[in-house]
């Protein structure tokens, strides 16, 4: 919380500084996230501020923040019931999808801009390009499957009040990010918007990786699959026999 603060203002301080040379200017609490054994996601505060004296009121203008986690190769699978049992009809591979995606603004998209022009600068679930190239008949099916899942677990969502503009020309968000959120690096973009148009952009990037033992797991397990399986059984195995061992000697 105190870096939060400090962070906070020293943004502020440097805006009061003149150093504002361009129509947006943004900045996190925090550019990197450790995962270690303990993490239970992050609450990351971003704040910025945009020139109130070229865009006017603030009540013309709106922000729209978009995070874009790393990029994965997602399957959905379509299950049917036969005979009773549930098996698997048919899979699609979504190749690139964001493993992470937050939209978050200061009121309903609809009313920022038309989805047309939404889609066509990257803002949304719609503007995703994921690939739909097979099961053309059903690819939207799929596509829907995908996002719903991605936002059951909590790795897409959005947010349409999530941005605050405080006066000033000044703004914040809260963005919070999982304790399933995926390592790799972070796309953080705001737009401003005045007359459905976008006036200023900003982009920065967030680093989230593992660190001390879960680090040292994770490079291993990708580094040596095959020893790495070999050894998760050994140690299972080894679990195994100590609990049997155990009880036994209580009888």
């Amino acid at each position: 919380m105190m870096r939060r603060l400090v962070a906070y203002i020293l943004f502020f301080l440097t805006i009061s500084q003149g150093v504002v040379a361009q129509n947006i200017v943004t900045d996190l609490s925090e550019r990197s996230i450790d995962i270690r054994y303990s993490f239970n996601g992050a609450n990351l505060l971003l704040f910025g501020a945009y020139e109130e004296a070229k865009f006017g009121n603030n009540e013309s203008v709106d922000i729209i923040v978009v995070v874009r986690g790393p990029n994965e190769d997602i399957v959905v699978r379509e299950k049917q019931k036969t005979y009773g049992i549930w098996v698997n009809r048919d899979v699609h591979v979504f190749t690139q999808a964001p493993g992470f995606y937050a939209v978050v603004s200061t009121k309903p998209m609809k009313d920022i801009a038309s989805i047309a022009y939404l889609n066509a600068k990257g803002i949304g679930y719609q503007s995703l390009g994921l690939d739909q190239d097979n099961h053309v008949d059903h690819a939207e099916a799929f596509r829907s499957a995908l996002v719903r899942g991605k936002e059951k677990n909590g790795l897409y969502m959005e947010d349409t009040a999530g941005v605050s503009i405080v006066g000033g020309g000044l703004f914040r968000s809260d963005i919070k990010l999982p304790a399933n959120v995926p390592v790799g690096d972070f796309s953080i973009e705001t737009f401003v918007f005045q007359n459905s148009k976008i006036v200023g952009h900003k982009n920065i990037m967030l680093k989230v990786d593992k660190a001390g033992f879960e680090r040292t797991v994770y490079s291993y397990a990708h580094s040596h699959p095959f020893w790495y399986g070999i050894t998760a059984v050994l140690i299972a195995l080894l679990a195994g026999w100590f609990a049997g061992f155990v009880g036994r000697k209580q009888f």
